[in-house]
């Protein structure tokens, strides 16, 4: 860290969180407290992020970022991109997902390929508690098993699936969120 006249700065910093790696480099301006930086996320464990803890089924899979800063201070905002890899609620499976990523006067949006590529999808998320979001899916047409817990559709079976689909709620009352 570094504080002279005109800011204070963060020199490349590397944390340990949630089983994952957090680096970040930012300079916040003490007149106005304009920021700028940095921020790289990789491989943190989503069933290890406190906003998923308390949710009826355990979430698992990794995500990372790449974003820049700016803004102010009091009210960052991010531009980049995310990705999950092998994200799952519980035994429900959720992919991979490579998604543009936005966060701006305290709202996160992603955006982009989910459910390891059959879907495009966007998730809206306000960044504070009781952190309510909505999020809707466009599902291409394939097969139904690979979007299901393997016990749930038998194997001699075949469904194809397309559709569309929305949920809303709050992650700190994950099990009360509803969709169609």
């Amino acid at each position: 860290f570094s504080l002279d006249l005109d800011a204070f700065r963060i020199e490349p910093l590397s944390l340990s969180a949630a089983g994952g790696t957090v680096r970040l480099a930012a300079t916040v301006e003490r007149e106005g407290g304009g920021l700028r930086g940095q921020l790289r996320v990789d491989g943190m464990e989503l069933g290890q992020l406190d906003a998923l803890l308390c949710t009826s089924r355990p979430f698992s899979g990794r995500i990372g970022v790449e974003a820049n800063l700016g803004h102010l201070a009091a009210d960052p905002a991010l531009t980049g991109r995310a990705r999950l890899k092998g994200a799952a609620w519980g035994e429900i499976p959720i992919g991979d997902a490579a998604l543009e990523l936005r966060h701006e006067g305290r709202k996160l949006t992603l955006r982009g390929s989910v459910l390891s590529g059959r879907g495009d999808g966007a998730v809206s998320l306000e960044t504070r508690s009781p952190y309510p979001y909505t999020a809707s899916v466009q599902v291409s047409p394939g097969p139904l098993a690979p979007l299901l817990p393997p016990e749930l559709l038998p194997a001699a079976m075949s469904v194809e699936l397309a559709g569309a689909i929305d949920a809303l709620g709050s992650l700190k009352a994950f099990s009360e969120s509803r969709g169609t």
